[in-house]
């Protein structure tokens, strides 16, 4: 049972007499029984099921095993122990404002308004829709296009200052598989409008800081897990206003996708939104250990970016987000695994833009190349 053996593994290190205990390794199994792995870390079959709480021999591929620090086993990975997620909190100073249906006009087909903020539904062919507050207006679009819950607007404070934020958001898209949901958001400080982003499953998703609130974005991510191998993640991570943009505060934490958060997930009411932040306080959810990382890095400018977020870097060559592919990747382009945010060296809001500017062209951005947990790692920081 590798989803449990996460956390027992955690307790049998953590009730350990760490001045008698040496350090913890983590041998990653391929296609070889547990006799296989006694012989290549010199640890008895016995030892390494009463580590592991291993029920059998049967070990799955591509899941870890903890192992002693020894002679044998020290250039193996040394193993993080999961660390449990803060304790967030609601934050109850948000005020959502209902959408209300408006009378249609000549230039909308059909018009919501929560507050000052409107849509404005301009096409019965496609779902774009024109989205404004005040004098501020920009196009996005809307799924579905009759679902007054897919647009949500939120007045919040996230720079602490006092004065509420607004928070103007659109479901731009729903999967059919797990369900996932895309919105798009537009932050706007006393009616100017800072930037935007999109996040995953959003819902009543703001948690309380010293003062205001923080945004609790979520990403779908595919990771690697020391113990449970890969898998498919929620990561959340909060965000607050400063310095004129979305800044993250605070770790990332992670809930592995597993039937329990299934169950969890769907269990709010048909059209309710989503719930996310008891997602990331359940038991299941922990912080994601740093990463043992080596890298070099260099600074040049970003010579355009195109709609699928690739960066022409000019003699650097072209850069794509990094994926699986059956071809090799032609010359002269390469490969990055996320933009980071240059200021605090988190990643960046996913697809987060200035408000006005579409692309990253013409701006600066450091480009970094390692290694991290043994894996090659290419970031962009912008």
């Amino acid at each position: 049972m590798p989803s449990h053996r996460l956390f027992l593994a955690a307790l049998l290190v953590l009730s350990c007499d760490a001045s008698t205990t040496p350090p913890w390794r983590v041998y990653r199994v391929g296609d070889e029984t547990l006799s296989h792995v006694a012989l290549k870390t010199n640890v008895s079959v016995a030892r390494l099921r009463s580590i592991n709480h291993l029920q059998s021999d049967t070990i799955r591929w591509g899941t870890g095993l903890l192992v002693p620090d020894s002679e044998k086993t020290q250039a193996l990975p040394r193993w993080k122990p999961p660390k449990p997620a803060p304790d967030w909190q609601p934050c109850a100073q948000v005020e959502w404002v209902a959408p209300v249906v408006m009378p249609a006009d000549s230039r909308c087909l059909r018009k919501e308004c929560a507050g000052e903020a409107c849509l404005c539904l301009v096409s019965d062919d496609e779902p774009t829709v024109e989205l404004s507050l005040g004098p501020t207006s920009w196009t996005s679009t809307v799924f579905p296009e009759n679902d007054l819950g897919a647009f949500r607007h939120a007045r919040v404070d996230l720079d602490g200052d006092g004065a509420p934020e607004s928070v103007v958001s659109v479901r731009e898209a729903a999967g059919n598989g797990i369900g996932l949901e895309w919105w798009r958001h537009l932050v706007l400080k006393a009616g100017r409008p800072i930037a935007s982003f999109v996040t995953i499953d959003y819902g009543h998703s703001f948690v309380a800081q010293p003062h205001g609130c923080a945004l609790l974005a979520t990403s779908f991510e595919s990771r690697t897990d020391q113990l449970r191998g890969s898998g498919s993640y929620w990561v959340a991570r909060l965000h607050v206003l400063s310095g004129g943009a979305m800044r993250a505060v605070g770790p990332q934490v992670v809930r592995r996708y597993t039937h329990r958060f299934f169950a969890q997930r769907w269990s709010a009411p048909e059209r309710e939104p989503f719930q996310p932040l008891p997602w990331f306080t359940d038991v299941g959810a922990f912080i994601w250990p740093e990463a043992d990382e080596r890298r070099s890095c260099h600074e040049t400018n970003v010579v355009f970016e195109d709609d699928e977020a690739r960066f022409d870097l000019g003699v650097d060559g072209v850069f794509e987000r990094r994926a699986w592919r059956e071809e090799p990747l032609p010359a002269r382009v390469g490969e990055y695994d996320q933009v980071l945010d240059r200021v605090t060296g988190a990643p960046l809001l996913e697809e987060y833009r200035p408000f006005g500017e579409v692309r990253w062209s013409g701006h600066r951005v450091t480009v970094c190349d390692g290694v991290a947990d043994g894996e090659p790692r290419v970031t962009l920081a912008l």
